[in-house]
């Protein structure tokens, strides 16, 4: 289980990296955003995500660098995904900006990994 926030403003069409610690049971600490699987088994990947674009903006929450989950929300909005996706020990699981950028926020910028089993 782990769980990051993350305290910087991120550009667009860039990874996420999410730099603030709140609890990693379990898993490696990340590397430039990537946060790498320590076991194989279905995990609930969570990502909310916050803009500071007036026109909106569009994320990305990727596998081993295959999207999973679009995100996609209007001016000033928060964006979660929720998901549950199977990985095999070693894979990667990271979060990226498309257009617009995202504000620096540990309160609406998080991600959450957790092995259900």
């Amino acid at each position: 289980m782990i769980r990051y926030e993350l305290t910087h403003a991120v550009s667009p069409y860039k990874k996420s990296d999410f730099d603030r610690e709140v609890f990693r049971y379990g898993f490696s600490r990340p590397t430039g955003g990537n946060f790498v699987i320590p076991k194989s088994g279905w995990y609930n990947v969570v990502v909310i995500l916050n803009t500071s674009t007036p026109g909106g903006f569009n994320g990305e929450v990727k596998k081993n660098g295959s999207n999973i989950m679009k995100m996609n929300n209007d001016k000033w909005e928060i964006a979660t995904a929720n998901i549950v996706v199977y990985c095999s020990q070693g894979n990667t699981i990271s979060a990226h900006t498309r257009e617009g950028t995202m504000v620096g926020s540990r309160y609406t910028n998080n991600i959450y990994i957790r092995l259900l089993y």
